[in-house]
């Protein structure tokens, strides 16, 4: 993507189709639970509906489409790339995008060359990705800057 933008954007971005069901936010350290939360406020000024899902806790498995307008996931970095995990997430994202429903999928830059570089699945061929450090209200930056 593109160099800077707000939250705000993005989000209008994923409605219009500019970005088309699926993205990856990159960051530079293992995405947290406060960061997931600041992303679910954000969103809910444009979804009725977002629902935050952490690998690992279980709840990956056969999430409802019709639960959330947008899923944000976050703890790739637990996850296998070749493990069943990895394809319950690859078919849900697949099917929500299917059903003109959302996903975000928050990992590290390590986590993204782990799950993201294997040629062999074409789910992550239909997925943009942005860096955290580009999205201008995700990001913490010094007074004055």
């Amino acid at each position: 993507m593109a160099s800077s933008l707000t939250l705000e954007k993005l989000f209008e971005f994923m409605q219009v189709g500019a970005i088309e069901g699926l993205l990856a936010i990159v960051t530079d350290e293992e995405p947290d639970l406060a960061l997931m939360q600041k992303l679910r406020r954000s969103a809910l000024t444009r979804y009725r509906a977002v629902s935050i899902n952490k690998v690992g806790d279980g709840r990956l498995k056969n999430i409802p489409a019709e639960s959330s307008e947008l899923t944000l996931i976050y703890g790739m970095e637990l996850c296998d790339p070749e493990g069943t995990e990895a394809h319950a997430i690859r078919s849900d994202v697949g099917f929500r995008k299917y059903r003109g429903l959302a996903a975000i999928i928050c990992l590290s830059k390590d986590s993204l060359a782990k799950h993201f570089s294997d040629p062999k699945r074409p789910f992550y061929r239909f997925c943009g990705t942005v860096n955290q450090e580009n999205i201008e209200d995700l990001i913490d930056r010094p007074l004055g800057r």
